[in-house]
């Protein structure tokens, strides 16, 4: 960004077009005008040529404070060298005026005193003059505080400048402090400290408070803290943190613990339940199966290798298995028997168990036949 009024060095090209390339050694035939808003006048200094071997063609102008002193400013110009072009080179400029903030007058002074003037002042100047009026404020507030009857908890505003410059405790006026609770359930609010002074330090104003129950405190408040009147001074430059009406932030005093009263029951029985130790009597059929009951119809179904159902097979081809706790397979007792649907094979099919069958606590069936996949099935029974 070029200021306005500000001295400002400015490239160009001076290019050869017989041999398309940045020419070198040229600077004395070059004659340059700088152009004002639209006005053209000779340059004040004469151009210089940066770097023959690694910035080809490129030569520099310095243009003066009075020469940058305008909206739009253009350089150009001619060489007398034939085939040469001079490329021109347009800056638009900045007023360079920072506002001030935080202040009353609308006027900005530094910190070594002296009225701020975009005219005058250097660049650098007028940026730490802004830098200095900026008043950024931090709130030093607990999410939470304990109570404890000896702890101190700090209170107070943390204050920097924009290039985080702390002000001295000679350019801090503390203001006051006031701390107020509400009870748990409340909804009235009863103040502890009303409008106390402040300590100051370096960036920073704070109130050292013991939240205990001596000092009008409970578990479970409401705490509500407000600041006001604090402001810094810089040179003559007065920023206000905040007034009088004041920055209000708000917090609780976290709770040890939670006693829940007695609860009374009138005219009702509540009743007690004492250990179930009697075992419930489970009947063949409440359940999937029954340990040592005999199970009748168990259902199953055969596939063949191909995974569709086994229609064609009859219940003479089929091979049943039972086991019994991790014992040897035996040949099951009954018979099992085909589903029809109207007369037509389903391949489903079903089997009784008998209760000799059944008085195992893991029970496994194994039934296959040839061309069909073998199927299993597990069970744990009930007692």
């Amino acid at each position: 960004m070029a200021i306005k009024n500000q001295a400002l060095v400015i490239p160009y090209l001076a290019w050869d077009t017989a041999n398309n390339t940045g020419k070198t050694g040229d600077v004395a035939n070059h004659t340059l005008r700088v152009v004002k808003d639209g006005v053209a006048a000779a340059p004040t200094n004469n151009p210089v040529e940066l770097d023959p071997v690694n910035l080809k063609g490129i030569y520099t102008l310095a243009l003066t404070a009075t020469e940058m002193n305008a909206n739009s400013v253009l350089v150009g110009g001619v060489s007398s060298t034939a085939n040469i072009v001079i490329s021109s080179f347009t800056v638009i400029t900045e007023n360079g005026f920072l506002r001030a903030i935080a202040r009353k007058d609308n006027t900005l002074e530094n910190a070594v005193g002296g009225t701020y003037d975009n005219t005058t002042m250097s660049v650098e100047a007028q940026y730490a003059a802004a830098a200095a009026a900026i008043l950024h404020v931090i709130p030093l507030c607990p999410s939470s505080i304990d109570l404890a009857n000896t702890a101190t908890v700090r209170l107070g505003l943390g204050l920097h400048d924009s290039i985080s410059v702390l002000p001295t405790t000679g350019e801090i006026a503390p203001g006051t402090i006031t701390i107020e609770r509400k009870a748990m359930g409340g909804t009235s609010w009863t103040a502890i400290r009303s409008n106390v002074a402040m300590s100051e330090a370096a960036g920073i104003v704070y109130y050292d408070e013991v939240f205990s129950t001596a000092n009008g405190y409970s578990e479970g408040d409401s705490i509500r803290v407000t600041f006001k009147s604090v402001s810094v001074t810089i040179g003559s430059v007065v920023i206000e943190a905040c007034g009088s009406t004041g920055l209000m932030f708000q917090t609780s005093i976290r709770q040890s613990s939670v006693t829940l009263a007695a609860v009374t029951h009138t005219g009702a029985t509540i009743p007690t339940v004492g250990a179930v130790t009697t075992p419930v009597s489970i009947a063949s059929g409440q359940i999937f199966m029954k340990k040592n009951a005999a199970f009748t119809n168990f259902p199953f179904e055969m596939h063949l290798s191909d995974g569709s159902l086994a229609t064609a097979i009859l219940a003479s081809d089929l091979t049943c298995l039972i086991q019994q706790d991790s014992g040897t397979f035996a040949a099951l007792t009954a018979t099992p028997v085909a589903k029809t649907n109207g007369g037509n094979k389903t391949g489903a099919f079903r089997v009784d168990l008998s209760q000799a069958e059944t008085n195992a606590g893991v029970i496994t069936l194994m039934i296959s036949a040839l061309g069909c996949r073998t199927t299993v099935h597990n069970f744990i029974t009930q007692p």
